[in-house]
């Protein structure tokens, strides 16, 4: 067992983890960062929204973002009915002002590694294959986390504070027992990207579209090179009736959306279909002595 000291301990390298990094970093604080996995690798939350961008600027990176090679301008999204009877466009160039007139689709692969990248540039340590294990309290103050490398040894690192950034896995609040699920949102999603899918033509190319079914919805996210994350988010029941993989549960939805069998008719998976349990939940303790969750860590709630 050894023992670390930090100012500031980050659970995850995700974007949340990582723009903290940075930011901490910048003003003066030493930052640790664990992150469980090693990058790059998929993550689902492609799809950007503008006020992005200013946030991009501070970081330094946006022109970075622009140019990695899957990287999309988004100009609003589309929603359609599951037949494809009505389409309706949403612009983010028609918003209230002051109004950015567009986001970025990304591939989290490469979006993810960028962010955590900026934030080793700005000094901070990132341990690849560490995993939090067991918090340690003073009082109600929280004053170290028990961590275990990536090959399986134990240390002990003592912080100022405290950043969960765990996202869906929302470490802390799962630990405490502050995570609780939305009981009538219960969904699970299964993804994939694709190459071959329908796009509509002209600038809305670039939008994301929400095709909405009877069993929840479908995303589709194109990239820059016209390959097409797709995820289906459906209800556990619809699940449970299927009791199949994936790709089989995906294929049932998309038999029952016309509008989905529509763009997927001449499409073809390029990567495995994953499936993401219990997308919807509340954190009921957001921070306190010594702590705080930010990103999917303190909650995520299915905005369909």
């Amino acid at each position: 067992m050894s023992e670390h000291t930090c100012d500031v301990l980050i659970l995850g390298g995700g974007p949340a983890g990582s723009t903290a990094a940075t930011l901490l970093c910048e003003n003066g604080f030493t930052v640790t960062v664990l992150e469980r996995e090693n990058f790059p690798r998929f993550h689902v939350g492609e799809s950007l929204l503008p006020h992005s961008l200013p946030l991009f600027d501070r970081l330094g990176v946006h022109e970075e973002v622009k140019a990695l090679p899957h990287t999309r301008v988004k100009p609003g999204a589309f929603f359609a009915t599951a037949d494809g009877s009505k389409v309706v466009e949403y612009r983010f160039a028609e918003a209230f002002p002051p109004a950015i007139p567009h986001a970025y689709q990304v591939r989290r692969d490469e979006f993810d590694a960028l962010l955590l990248s900026r934030a080793q540039r700005a000094g901070a340590k990132v341990l690849h294959g560490w995993e939090a294990l067991t918090p340690q309290w003073e009082g109600k103050r929280l004053t170290g986390m028990w961590v275990r490398d990536a090959e399986g040894q134990q240390h002990l690192f003592r912080f100022r504070a405290f950043l969960d950034a765990s996202g869906q896995k929302a470490f802390l609040a799962t630990r405490m027992g502050w995570r609780f699920p939305y009981p009538k949102h219960k969904k699970v999603a299964a993804v994939s990207h694709f190459r071959g899918v329908w796009l509509p033509p002209g600038e809305g190319s670039g939008n994301i579209t929400i095709v909405l079914t009877k069993a929840g919805w479908f995303w589709f996210i194109p990239f820059a090179d016209d390959t097409v994350s797709v995820g289906a988010v459906l209800d556990v029941a619809f699940w449970q009736a299927q009791g199949k993989a994936p790709q089989e549960v995906f294929q049932r939805a998309v038999e029952e959306t016309p509008e989905a069998a529509r763009r997927l008719a001449n499409a073809s998976p390029i990567l495995p279909f994953s499936a993401i349990q219990n997308l919807s939940y509340r954190v009921t303790k957001l921070a306190g002595d010594g702590f705080c969750l930010i990103g999917d860590a303190a909650g995520f709630l299915d905005p369909i």
